[in-house]
Order: structure tokens, then sequence, then C-alpha cells
């Protein structure tokens, strides 16, 4: 970086009045007018537009999906190179021109944040501009555009810094939030100073770098104040947390501020003064629970059953994903509560493998949780990866980041299994299912299909104190469902899990939804909380055992949404056949043509009524109080099935299947048939016609002949030449053929006159 303590003094060009007036244009959040600057001079804006697209297909791999190890795809890292690298070029002899390609790409990473917690391919994009700028830096023209396009890789490195402070939000912890809040804050500091070092020639260009880092600052420095005190607050000291409230105040009516960060600050605030509010509530303390996440998936391609056997016949535990299986487990482990049956023996069993620890940690090593792990392949298609782990004396906060781990939003880490690494839970588990279904494929492609997580959470023991991190000693045993709804924390359990962490704490202004809530589900004082992607289980008074039985229906309750995108996926495979079929022409005049489309038609029919009949069996054994032995359990699932809205998913999977059947290829059919009927009808009204032509063709011909009478009459009388027979009888002949045509075309004209 150039030594700013002094500007430099201007040599070569200003500013451009293009340039000055996109720059004018970005400060007033118009970012038009530069990037069709830097589109006439030859930088390739729609390439550097994709770089960040967390979902751009363009380059290598799975959109927005980096490999372990935060390594970008190769594919992808060259693309990066290959346009900003270009872009550079291309401005070499601009003035301030990698200045202005900075504030460009800055703002394509700033469009993109908005829109995703997917943050790989925007880090790497900044990364890259601020490796090439220190690459190419020596070759900029005079030091004063050196010095502008320091200050613009300055400003990617604070970017990068602000996106990892907000994945540090996403991880939970708040001490290392605070400390990445900091490296941030001294980020904009150096942009600040780094602005400076360019002299007036660019002085709209130092004017907005400067703004920018007026803005951070303090943006950034209310914010290490927030969490800091946070931080603090859930430790049981709660003085600073008026001094992080009104830092925050403060920030907000900074005019350096855009609307958008001060709403993030207000967020923080709001969150802030909740936590203050309870500050003489009662608190919740897990002191222990067992915290299950159920990942399901289908497989299409083969059918389950097959699947299961696939897995109990293999030799030795299968290499997954790269991860060595520890041990095949020919059944599941669960209740004899799940040996019922129907009237084919069927039930939920299948064949699992106990998979190695899947081990979470910070990125500078620090462990944050252990996971037991296995991978069940369900006879009813249900398949999951289970990982289960214990918390012990956690507060709200840390209860919410336990629950929030499955999410795709959740910061970078190190998820550790079977010697690979990942960087979220969420990458492992989909990493692992493809694994699973290319591991199973033979002689057919077999196809992974996700479906939504299930956090299931036993709740053993709790304990409330007043105000945040009270000592053991001084809490009290939580004992009811009541009672655990009238302490403060209580929504961090019950609200289902965001996709997202919005603010600091952002968990003490949950909503509990009373609909989600079962009260005595088994006992008086009995509570379930059934959310979109969360059941909590808080029997009290239950013995370990029967905690244990209601977790196994949760679980295969959370396990069923796996099955249904399996379905769906199935279903979209005959999409296109259906939709190709249907709008397929044929010889409309022709039996033949249109025999064979229809069985065409009755082919795909058939198919589709098998995979609906598949399916109906499979959702009447769902429904069957025959499933479990207890009544009391048949009941209890019945109340877990309606709470997770399994009818609804039921209802959209047979409403599309009958929009595919009865509406398309059933009307289709209908009509094949009715247009075959009336060519059968036709072709049958035009042999009769026809042989009908031919009769009185033959009738007129046999009275022509009837001719001959009169000759031999003329000849027994001697009145005839003796060339008069061959004449008479050419005669007769050609009256019979003319009269034989007549009479067969004049019939089947008269027999239709429309024709």
């Amino acid at each position: 970086m150039a030594d700013p303590s002094a500007p430099v003094p201007p040599l070569g060009d200003p500013l451009s009045p293009e340039a000055t007036a996109a720059i004018a244009a970005f400060a007033a959040e118009d970012p038009i007018p530069l990037s069709d600057l830097l589109k006439s001079l030859k930088v390739d804006v729609e390439r550097l537009w994709r770089l960040p697209r967390w979902n751009d297909e363009s380059g290598g791999g799975e959109p927005g999906v980096a490999d372990p190890g935060d390594q970008p795809p190769q594919s992808d890292r060259d693309e990066r190179d290959t346009v900003l690298g270009d872009a550079l070029l291309a401005l070499r002899e601009e003035p301030a021109g990698g200045a202005l390609l900075a504030l460009h790409v800055w703002n394509l990473c700033a469009e993109e944040w908005e829109h995703t917690y997917r943050f790989d391919r925007m880090l790497g994009t900044l990364r890259a501009f601020a490796d090439l700028w220190d690459r190419d830096r020596r070759d900029a023209g005079d030091p004063d555009t050196r010095a502008a396009g320091d200050a613009g890789a300055a400003l990617a490195l604070l970017q990068i810094l602000e996106i990892d402070a907000e994945s540090a939000m996403c991880r939970g912890d708040l001490p290392r939030q605070a400390a990445a809040a900091a490296d941030t804050l001294r980020a904009g500091e150096e942009l600040l100073s780094a602005s400076a070092a360019m002299s007036g020639r660019f002085a709209p260009l130092r004017a907005y770098f400067q703004a920018l880092a007026q803005a951070r600052i303090a943006y950034y420095r209310a914010l290490c104040g927030a969490v800091g005190s946070a931080a603090e607050a859930l430790r049981g000291r709660l003085d600073p947390l008026a001094d992080g409230i009104r830092a925050l105040a403060r920030a907000e009516r900074s005019d350096e501020l855009s609307p958008i960060e001060r709403s993030e600050l207000r967020a923080h605030r709001f969150s802030l003064e909740r936590i203050a509010a309870a500050a003489d509530e009662e608190w919740l303390t897990v002191d222990r629970a067992e915290v299950t996440f159920v990942i399901p998936f289908g497989l299409n391609g083969r059918p389950p059953m097959e699947v299961v056997e696939a897995l109990r016949g293999m030799d030795g535990p299968p290499v997954i994903a790269g991860v060595q299986g520890r041990a095949i487990r020919q059944s599941f482990q669960l209740d004899d509560v799940w040996a019922g049956a129907d009237y084919l023996e069927r039930r939920f069993e299948g064949a699992a493998v106990e998979l190695p620890p899947v081990r979470l940690r910070h990125l500078d090593g620090a462990p944050i949780a252990e996971f037991t792990a296995e991978l069940r392949l369900s006879q009813l298609g249900n398949h999951y990866l289970r990982l289960d782990s214990e918390v012990r004396d956690a507060d709200p906060h840390e209860m919410q980041m336990a629950l929030f781990r499955a999410e795709h939003g959740h910061g970078r880490i190190a998820v550790e299994c079977g010697g690979r690494t990942w960087d979220r839970l969420a990458d492992f588990a989909a990493d692992f299912q493809a694994g699973v279904a290319r591991r199973l494929s033979g002689q057919g492609e077999v196809t992974a299909r996700p479906g939504r997580y299930q956090v299931l959470v036993a709740l053993h023991e709790l304990s409330a104190g007043t105000g945040p991190g009270a000592p053991a000693r001084e809490r009290r045993p939580v004992t009811s469902g009541g009672d655990l709804l009238g302490l403060f924390g209580a929504q961090a359990l019950l609200h289902p899990v965001a996709n997202g962490i919005g603010s600091v704490c952002d968990w003490s202004r949950y909503a509990v939804d009373a609909s989600q809530l079962l009260h005595d589900v088994r006992k008086r004082g009995d509570l379930v909380a059934a959310t979109e992607n969360t059941t909590v289980i808080a029997l009290f008074g239950s013995p370990s055992f029967m905690i244990g039985t209601y977790r196994t229906l949760a679980e295969f309750v959370g396990s069923l949404d796996g099955l249904f995108s399996a379905w769906h996926d199935r279903l979209a495979s005959h999409h296109p056949r259906v939709t190709h079929l249907v709008g397929e022409t044929t010889d409309e005049r022709s039996v033949e043509a249109l025999g064979a489309y229809s069985e065409r038609l009755h082919v795909e029919q058939l198919l589709l009524h098998d995979f609906a009949t598949e399916t109906r069996s499979v959702l009447s054994l769902i429904h069957s109080p025959n499933l479990v032995t207890s009544p009391t359990d048949a009941a209890a699932l019945s109340v877990l099935l309606r709470a997770a809205e399994v009818e609804q998913l039921e209802l959209d999977f047979a409403t599309k299947l009958r929009e595919l059947l009865s509406d398309r290829i059933e009307v289709r059919i209908d009509a094949m048939a009715t247009k075959l009927q009336q060519r059968f009808e036709a072709d049958r009204v035009r042999q009769e016609r026809f042989n009908r032509g031919v009769v009185d063709a033959l009738l007129a011909a046999i009275a022509v002949f009837g001719a001959a009478g009169v000759v031999q009459i003329l000849q027994a009388a001697g009145l005839t030449q003796p060339a008069f027979a061959a004449w008479a009888v050419a005669a007769i002949l050609v009256m019979a053929a003319v009269c034989s045509v007549a009479v067969f075309r004049w019939s089947r004209s008269a027999a239709t006159p429309d024709e």
C-alpha cells in the first residue's frame, strides 16, 4: 500500500468528465453510469456481473458451493482471474481505472449480499481483485492512480471483513463476533487513511471513498460495543448493556449511514433493549437436552426395498462421499412400538450405516459440537441422515445456535467427518446424500432428492433463575410446560429455526405461535412444540425411555419430507414425456396411426397409475393405526402428522399427479378414443358404400347381358349378317362395362350426397 502520510503531487490527467459524472451518480446510488463507462472502456461488465452470483452456473461446480476447505472450483478461480485481469488491463490508461473497477466490483458484491448467505463467490471475487491489484499496482500510470487503486483494494478487503463479521454472527459465538467487528472497524480506518493519499486531482473519488470509510467506522464502532455488551450481559454483567444500546442509537442518527445500515443497527438495538427489559425476569437454562438433526432424502432409480437389501448385502461398511463407514446395521435401532405392520407385512424398518463422529469446530480449531452420525435407508423410502448430540448448561443464545447448525445460512466453520472437512453442516449433508446415490448406482443411475431437515429437541432437565447467567445454585427446576412458557428465553426453543440470523441475540424478540404448541400430550403439564422445522419435546416427570419413544415418532414424521421430494422428482420426470405426447400430432385419417398413438398414451397412463397406486399404498400405511403397536402411540403419531401438515404435502402431491394424469393424459386419451371411433365408423360406412356399389354394378351388368336374348331372336329370324354376332357381343360387353361403372358411381354418390 502507498504511504498515506502525505498526498503525492498530482501527475497526469484528472478524472474524465464521464468518470466524474459516473462517480457522482454512484454516490447518489445509481451504479448504471459507472457500468456504462466501464463498458465503453472495453470492460466485459456482463462477465463481471456473474462473478459474485451464488446461483451462476456458467462456471464449474455446483452453484454457490465451494470445495472443502473453502477452495472454489478451479474453473471459478480461473474465470475470476481472467475477467478481473482483463478489466484491469483495459483500464490501465484510464486515470484511476483500478479504483473505478473496485467501486463496480464492490457494488456488485453488495447487491448480491442482500440476497444470500452463500458468501463464497463474493469473497472469491473480492480477494481476486485485491490480489490482482497488488500484483499489477506497479504498472499504474502515476502515483495518484496507484493511490486510488490502493484505496480500491482497501475497500475490497474491508468488504471481505464485513462479510466475515456477518458470518461470525451466523456462527453464534459473541466474543468471536466482537473480534470480527473490531477487525472490520480497523479496516474502515485503513480505507480512510488510504483514500487520503489521493491528491485533489481525484477529489470526487477521494471524497466518496472517505464517505464510505467514515460510514463503516461509525457502523462498526457501534456494533463492537453492542456485541461486546451482549456477550457480557449473557454472562450476567448487565451494566455495559446500556452503553451498547446508546452507541447503537447514536449511530442510527448518523447521516453518514444508509437507510439499510440504520435498519440493521435498529434491529440490534431492539434485541438488546428486550434483553435489558428482561433483566429481572426468570431466564431459562437448558441443563441437559438431546438435539437430533433428521436430514431426510429420497432416492429415485431403485425401489426402497431393493436399496435396503443392497446395503444389507454389502461385504463391509461402504465408503460414502469419501467417508469410511464404521458398521452396517441390518435393522434400525427402534423401540418395539414399531413392530406393527400392514397386511403386506410392511413397516418402518430398514438398514443403517454407523458413521464416524461429526465434529464441528471454529476456524481456529476450537470445538463447537460433536454428533454421533448414522445413515438410515428405509423400506418405505423415507431415508435420512441422523445426527445426534447432547447439550448441557446452555443459555437461550446457545440453544438458538444449537438448533441453527444445519441451516445453509450458518457461518463458515469446519465440519469434520472421517478425515474430510466441509464448510457447513448443510454442505456435509448434501454431499453425503449425493454420495449415497452414487454408491447405490448400478446398471441405472440413482439420484438423491433432499428434503427439509427437522430438529428434534428432547428436554430432560431445565432450570430457571433471575436474569441471565444465574449460577446453578440460584436456579430452580422447571416442572411443567406452563412453567417453561413463562420463562424468558423459551422462545429460542419454541420458535422455528430461521434461515438466517437477523441481529445479535435476535431470539430475544421471537414470538411463540400458540397454535404450534401441543399441551398435555402424555401427562398433565407435558408440552410439545411442533413447528415447520423443529419438534421440541418436554415430557416433564416422564422417564427417559418414554421420552425416547415419543422421539422416534417425531423422527419418523421428520423423515417424510425426503419421501415426498423423491415422489415430486419422479412426477417431474413424467412431465416432459406427457407434455410431448399430449402435444404430438398424428395422421388422424389412419386407423393404424391413431391406434399406435393411443397405445403410447395408454402406456404412460398405466405407468402413472402404477405410481399413484404405489404412493397411495405408502400413505395408507403411514396413516394406518397398525403402523405402531400401541393405540396411544398411534394417536400421538396422528397428532404429530397433523402438526407437521403432512396432509398438505399429500394434497399438493395428489393435485400435481391429478393434473398430469387426469387433466392431460386422460383428456387426450378420451379425445383419441373419440377420433378412433369416428374413424372406425367412417371406414365401415365407406366399406358398405363400396360393397353396395359393387353389387349394383354387377346387377347392371347382368341386366345388359340380358340383351343377348334379343340377338338370339334376330339370329333365329335370319335377320343378321355374318359378322353380326361378333359385333353384337362387343356391343354388349361395352354396354355392360359402361353401365356397371355408371351405376357404381351413382350408387356411391347417392349414398353420400354430402360428398
